[in-house]
C-alpha cells in the first residue's frame, strides 16, 4: 500500500490528508485522510519524446531527399508527418498550462512561438535573399526578395496559390523558399487555435445543465475540432478534384491535419493503458505506412486528399504507440543519430531547399555536388541549432517572466537594440552591394565566340532577311534559313553572357496578343480580336499559351498583308482533342477545356476563315495520355489531332497544325555568376519529336480521307536548333521566356522565317 497525498506540518506522518475547496464556509471544508487509493497509470512527463524526436527525423529527411534526388516520389509526405507532430505538442502544451495554471497566456504561448520559430526563419530568408542577388538573373533575384516578404510574414502559402505555382511541376525555377509555404500553414492555424480553445473552455464551463455531456472541459473542445477536422479533410477531397494546386497549399485543406494531432493530444489519457504487444504493433504498422506513403505516392496522387491519410494515420499511430509509460523501443527513431537531426530537423528543413536551390544553379547534378549539398546543409543546420535556436528558445525574449538572473536594465536593452541595427544594416548592405554587382556583371560582359563566326554574331540582332550572308564564314548561305542556322551555331559555341538585349515585359510572353480586343471566355480562356472586321482575308490562331507566344512571330504578316485575326487560347489546353487533366493524370479531366474546344469550332464554322492556325504545347501530352504509355498513348494524341482537324477542316480555306517550340533553359532560371551559356542549352526532348511525329501523321490521315487535303504540318525545329541541340539565346536575344514561351524580341526576330512558311507572301 503507497500512501498518497500532501505531508503538511502538524500531521503526522503517515497520515495524508487531501484538502478539498468546497463553495460553502471554511466549517463545510473536508478534510479526508487517503490511505490507499490505487495507483494510476500516468504518461511519461518527459521533456523529450525520443520517438517525436525520431519521428521528426524521419520526415525531414524524407523531404531532403525527394528534392535533392527525386526520390522517395513521395518524399513530399514528411510535411503531413509534421502537421501531426506539431499539432500533437503544442496542442498539449496549451492544454497542460490550463491544468497547472487555470489560464492560457497568449502572451507567453506567442512569445515561445516568435522564438521557436522567428529567428531562424529570418536568418534563412535573408542569407537566401543575398545570394539570390548574387548569384540569379536580376529579375529572378526580384522574385525571390517578393518570395521572401511573403514567406517573412508567413503567408507564402496564399503567395504560391496567387502566382499558380505547381509544386510538382514548375515550368520555370522553383522559388527558393518555396519550403516556407508549410511553416505559413502552420502559424496560420496558431494564430486562431488558442484563442478558439480558451473560447470553448469558456462556452463550456457556461453550458445549462441540460448541455451537460458537453460541460466537461474536453468534450466540447473535441467535439468542435472533431467537426472541423471532418469538414477541412471533406474540402481538401474536393479542392483536390477541383484545383490541385490550391489544395495543396491551402491552409483550409490542410488544417485537417494539424487537427488530427490536436484531438490526440486531447484524447492521449485514453492510450496510456496500451500493452507493450500494442504499442509494437502501433509503431511498426504507423512506419509501415509512412514508408508505404513515401515509396508509392507520386506527384500524380491526388494529394492531400485522400491519400495523405496515409501519412497522417501513420505519424498517430508512432506517437500512440509512445503515450504509455513504458513501451519497445522503435530503433529506427529512438538512436542517438535519429535523436540528434531530429532536434536539428527545423534548421535543417528551412536550409536544405534555398542550398539545393542554388547549388543546381553553380553546378549540374552528380554525386559530388550531393554530397556538397548534404554537407553543407547539416553543417549548417547544426551551427544554426546551436548558436541562433537554442540560446534564443532560452531567452525571456518577449517573455512576461523576468528573474533577478534574467533582469536587465536600459543599458542592455540599448546593447541589444544596437545589435541588431549593425546586423540589419549588414545585411541591407550586403544585398545592396550583390545586387549592384549582378546588374554590373549583365551590364558590362560581352559574349566570346569563336573568330570565324565573329561576323555573323554582328548582325544577330538583324532580321534573317537583313543579316549578311558570308561574313567571317568560309560556306555561303542560299536561303535565310541556312542564315539562321549559322546564327544558332554561333550561340551554341558562345563561351561567356552577352549583354541582353531585354527590357521591361520582355518576358511577358501574352503581351502582343492581349493588347487587343480580348474578352473572358470558359475558365481563362481568352478570344481576341485584331484587324477590320471587314477585311477580305480572315484567319484564326488556336491553342493553348503557346498559340498567343507564336502571334507575336505572326501579327507583322497578318497586319501588312491586312487579315482580319481572331485568336482563341486558354492556358494548358490543347487544340489536339485529348482528356487533359487537372495538373496530374488521375485528376478530374478539364471540363473547361472541352467546352473550350466545343465553342472554337462553332466560332470558326461562323468566321470562315481563310486561314486557321491550331498549336498544341507537346508537353501536354504527359496530361492528355490517360494514364497510359507506349503506342496507345500515341494512338490517343493522334485520334485526338485527327478529331479537331476534321471538325475544323471543313470550314476554313487552309488549315495549319503548328508545332510548339522544342524548348530550352530559361535565362532567367540557368543565367547565373556561376553559369556560362552551354550550360543553358538543352537536346530536343524525346517526346517532342515524338508529338510532332503524331502530328504530322494526323495531317496525313486528315488529307487521306478527303483529298485533296487542305491541311499542312509545319514543324519548327529548325528555328531553334542545330543537330539536335538547343541554344538559351540567338546571340543577345533571349529565346525563350521561361523555358517554354517565346520571347517577343526572339519572335519579332522569326518573322521572316515563320510569316512565309505559315501565312505565304
Amino acid at each position: 500500500m503507497r500512501l498518497t497525498g500532501r505531508v503538511t506540518l502538524g500531521v503526522p506522518l503517515g497520515l495524508v490528508c487531501a484538502v478539498r475547496r468546497s463553495r460553502g464556509p471554511l466549517s463545510h471544508t473536508i478534510i479526508r485522510p487517503e490511505f490507499a487509493r490505487p495507483e494510476q497509470p500516468r504518461p511519461v512527463r518527459r521533456t523529450l519524446r525520443a520517438d517525436i524526436q525520431g519521428l521528426r527525423a524521419l520526415a525531414v529527411l524524407l523531404v531532403f531527399a525527394n528534392h535533392l534526388w527525386g526520390w522517395p516520389r513521395g518524399g513530399y509526405i514528411g510535411v503531413d508527418v509534421f502537421f501531426v507532430i506539431s499539432g500533437y505538442l503544442i496542442t498539449g502544451l496549451l492544454i497542460r498550462e490550463r491544468r497547472n495554471t487555470g489560464r492560457i497566456s497568449f502572451r507567453e504561448f506567442y512569445a515561445r512561438r516568435m522564438r521557436r520559430i522567428f529567428p531562424m526563419a529570418t536568418l534563412v530568408l535573408a542569407v537566401t535573399v543575398g545570394l539570390g542577388y548574387a548569384l540569379l538573373f536580376a529579375s529572378e533575384a526580384q522574385q525571390t526578395l517578393w518570395d521572401a516578404l511573403w514567406a517573412f510574414v508567413f503567408l507564402e502559402n496564399w503567395h504560391l496559390i496567387s502566382v499558380g505555382t505547381d509544386y510538382f511541376h514548375a515550368a520555370d525555377g522553383v522559388s527558393a523558399v518555396q519550403q516556407y509555404w508549410s511553416l505559413s500553414v502552420e502559424e496560420q492555424f496558431y494564430l486562431v487555435w488558442p484563442a478558439l480553445l480558451v473560447g470553448l473552455w469558456w462556452l463550456a464551463r457556461r453550458l445549462p445543465a441540460s448541455w451537460r455531456p458537453l460541460r466537461m472541459s474536453r468534450r466540447l473542445p473535441v467535439a468542435v475540432l472533431a467537426a472541423a477536422t471532418l469538414a477541412s479533410f471533406g474540402w481538401a477531397l474536393w479542392q483536390t478534384g477541383q484545383d490541385p494546386t490550391v489544395a495543396y497549399f491551402s491552409s483550409a485543406t490542410r488544417m485537417w491535419e494539424l487537427g488530427v494531432g490536436a484531438l490526440l493530444a486531447f484524447v492521449a489519457p485514453a492510450f496510456v493503458r496500451l500493452t507493450p504487444g500494442v504499442q509494437w504493433i502501433a509503431a511498426r504498422l504507423g512506419l509501415v505506412l509512412i514508408a508505404a506513403a513515401a515509396l508509392l505516392l507520386t506527384e500524380t496522387s491526388a494529394f492531400p486528399g485522400p491519400w495523405a491519410l496515409l501519412p497522417v494515420l501513420g505519424a498517430t499511430l508512432v506517437v500512440v504507440a509512445g503515450i504509455p509509460t513504458s513501451g519497445p523501443d522503435v530503433g529506427l527513431l529512438t538512436n542517438p543519430v535519429a535523436g540528434y537531426i531530429g532536434k536539428i530537423s527545423y534548421s535543417l528543413y528551412l536550409w536544405h531547399f534555398p542550398i539545393i536551390v542554388f547549388a543546381l544553379v553553380l553546378a549540374p547534378p552528380s554525386p559530388a555536388l550531393s554530397a556538397a549539398v548534404i554537407a553543407l546543409t547539416f553543417g549548417l543546420s547544426a551551427l544554426s541549432y546551436r548558436f541562433v535556436e537554442q540560446p534564443v528558445r532560452r531567452s525571456t525574449w518577449l517573455s512576461k517572466r523576468i528573474t533577478p538572473r534574467t533582469q536587465t536594465t536600459w543599458r542592455a536593452h540599448l546593447r541589444r537594440a544596437a545589435t541588431l541595427g549593425a546586423v540589419l544594416m549588414l545585411c541591407a548592405t550586403l544585398v545592396t552591394l550583390t545586387w549592384h554587382n549582378a546588374n554590373a556583371r549583365l551590364r558590362t560582359t560581352a559574349a566570346a565566340v569563336p573568330e570565324e563566326s565573329a561576323a555573323a554574331v554582328a548582325d544577330l540582332r538583324k532580321p534573317p532577311g537583313e543579316a549578311a550572308a558570308g561574313g567571317g564564314f568560309t560556306v555561303e548561305f542560299p536561303d535565310e534559313q541556312g542564315i539562321h542556322q549559322a546564327h544558332l551555331r554561333a550561340s551554341l559555341a558562345a563561351t561567356e553572357w552577352p549583354e541582353l538585349q531585354i527590357g521591361d515585359d520582355w518576358d511577358d510572353w501574352s503581351l502582343n496578343v492581349n493588347s487587343g480586343a480580348c474578352s473572358s471566355g470558359f475558365g481563362e480562356a481568352r478570344f481576341c480580336t485584331f484587324g477590320d472586321p471587314g477585311a477580305e482575308k480572315r484567319a484564326v490562331l488556336f491553342g493553348d499559351s503557346n498559340a498567343a507566344a507564336w502571334f507575336s512571330a505572326l501579327r507583322p504578316t497578318f497586319e501588312r498583308q491586312g487579315y482580319y485575326v481572331e485568336v482563341y487560347y486558354l492556358v494548358g489546353c490543347t487544340a489536339a482533342d485529348v482528356p487533359i487533366h487537372e495538373h496530374q493524370v488521375g485528376a478530374p479531366r478539364n471540363q473547361n477545356c472541352e467546352d473550350f474546344r466545343a465553342d472554337v469550332v462553332g466560332r470558326v464554322a461562323d468566321l470562315a476563315p481563310d486561314l486557321t492556325i491550331v498549336t498544341s504545347f507537346w508537353r501536354q501530352a504527359e496530361l492528355a495520355m490517360s494514364g497510359i504509355t507506349g503506342p496507345e498513348a500515341e494512338n490517343e494524341w493522334r485520334d485526338g489531332t485527327v478529331r479537331t482537324l476534321e471538325a475544323l477542316s471543313p470550314h476554313t480555306s487552309n488549315l495549319v497544325v503548328l508545332d510548339s517550340p522544342p524548348g530550352s533553359e530559361s535565362i532567367k532560371k540557368c543565367k547565373t555568376a556561376g553559369s556560362v551559356p552551354t550550360d543553358c542549352q538543352r537536346a530536343v526532348p524525346e517526346l517532342a519529336v515524338t508529338v510532332s511525329r503524331l502530328n504530322s501523321e494526323a495531317v496525313a490521315r486528315v488529307n487521306q480521307a478527303a483529298p485533296p487535303g487542305n491541311v499542312r504540318h509545319q514543324g519548327v525545329e529548325q528555328w531553334f536548333c542545330v543537330d539536335g541541340t538547343c541554344p538559351a539565346l540567338l546571340g543577345d536575344l533571349p529565346i525563350y521566356t521561361d523555358g517554354i514561351h517565346i520571347s517577343p524580341i526572339f519572335a519579332l526576330y522569326l518573322v521572316p522565317l515563320v510569316a512565309p512558311s505559315i501565312v505565304g507572301e
